[in-house]
C-alpha cells in the first residue's frame, strides 16, 4: 500500500511501514471502503444517519 500511496501521490490516504504502522484514510475513503466490503455495514450507516437526521428534526 504504501508503494501505490506513493506512486500515484494518494491524498487523504497514509501508509507506514514498521512497528505501529499502518494504513490510514480520511475518514470518507474509510467508510466508502467499508460500505463496499460489507452490505451490512452500509445499511447500519444509512439507519444510522437516519436516526441521527430525525433527532436533529425533532429538536
Amino acid at each position: 500500500m504504501k508503494e501505490w500511496v506513493e506512486k500515484t501521490n494518494a491524498i487523504g490516504l497514509k501508509a507506514t511501514a514498521g512497528r505501529y504502522g499502518g494504513t490510514y484514510a480520511h475518514s470518507d475513503i474509510a467508510f466508502e471502503f467499508g460500505m463496499w466490503i460489507s452490505a451490512e455495514f452500509k445499511i447500519y450507516l444509512v439507519k444510522e444517519f437516519q436516526r441521527l437526521k430525525a433527532d436533529e428534526s425533532d429538536r
